[in-house]
């Protein structure tokens, strides 16, 4: 819906960083409904900041048609939050990391949460959990979740592995930001 879009970004409803323009050999598809390619036919399958945003058997149907269209020795690359590190920071009470976080999810200073007068719980919190949990939302807070999905389910290293492992995938590796198989990497992996 790109008119909507461009119009909840012009009342600042969603963050100027919404309005991407995709390289034009980049095929995008909704992936709830199955990846348009053939069997054994895609090099990579990318996915950046995504799985989060689908229940768990929604993400395992993703996974599995990843599984299904890659070659033998392709690649799937998943980008996503990780649980355990944001655990970690909480119970460090690493507020300028929840400070950070906040800034990426929040970019505009109007919305900007300050780690150091909320509780870090309620930062995490606001995080994992949809906004629909917290407030009754405005029918235009509807629209915008229209675009910008919250978060469904959340995975730490474990878990991820476990999903993919049901889905037929037996060599994972992990690895660091910009690292990996996957070409342009510098350009994907953009947080």
């Amino acid at each position: 819906f790109p008119f909507f879009a461009a119009l909840l970004i012009n009342l600042k409803l969603l963050p100027k960083g919404y309005r991407v323009q995709w390289p034009k050999n980049l095929r995008l598809c909704n992936c709830k409904n199955g990846l348009p390619f053939e069997d054994n036919s895609v090099d990579y399958v990318y996915t950046s900041h995504m799985l989060e945003h689908f229940r768990r058997f929604e993400a395992q149907k993703v996974v599995s048609e990843s599984f299904r269209v890659l070659k033998k020795g392709g690649v799937l690359r998943i980008a996503l939050p990780d649980f355990e590190l944001l655990a970690k920071k909480y119970l460090e009470k690493d507020a300028e990391y929840f400070n950070r976080v906040n800034e990426l999810v929040n970019p505009s200073k109007d919305k900007a949460i300050d780690a150091k007068a909320r509780p870090l719980l309620d930062i995490l919190q606001d995080i994992i959990y949809p906004r629909s949990h917290k407030i009754r939302l405005s029918f235009i807070c509807k629209a915008r979740d229209l675009f910008v999905r919250p978060h469904l389910w959340m995975y730490d290293y474990e878990s991820l592995k476990d999903l993919l492992r049901e889905s037929g995938f037996a060599k994972i590796d992990r690895k660091k930001f910009r690292e990996g198989r996957v070409p342009d990497l510098t350009d994907l992996d953009v947080f």
